[in-house]
């Protein structure tokens, strides 16, 4: 990646970071408004509707702008790159899939370590009476 294509990029983010992380706290401020509504007392239909429409509404205009970032990123590239990134995407992906079974294998390692302690301690009160 060139440095111009560096400095384009970064000059992109930085103009949409604002909308997006505005559009992200009205998300999250109607998504809270919603649960209030949805824990009241006397439940009101009507008002429960309509702030669903609009954290649907709000939710699909910040996919829309992720998507339309990333769109114009790509535009920034050239067809190899493009390629590349492609091939890339996959390697990492591959990664990501190896270090998710990684950290399952050591979640399933250390419940067969705390299993055997507890075999262990059973077995020398046993082993006391």
């Amino acid at each position: 990646m060139t440095d111009a294509q560096r400095d384009e990029i970064r000059k992109l983010r930085e103009e949409t970071r604002a909308v997006q992380r505005a559009g992200a706290q009205k998300l999250q401020e109607a998504t809270r408004r919603l649960r209030e509504a949805l824990l009241a007392d006397d439940p009101d239909q009507r008002t429960i509707a309509a702030l669903r429409d609009e954290v649907a509404q709000l939710s699909h205009q910040l996919q829309a702008r992720r998507l339309d970032q990333q769109e114009r990123v790509s535009r920034i590239f050239t067809p190899e790159q493009r390629r590349l990134l492609r091939e890339h995407r996959g390697l990492f992906r591959a990664r990501r899939a190896l270090m998710r079974e990684r950290r399952e294998l050591i979640r399933d390692r250390r419940e067969l370590m705390r299993e055997r302690r507890h075999l262990v301690r059973q077995r020398r009160q046993l082993m006391r009476d």
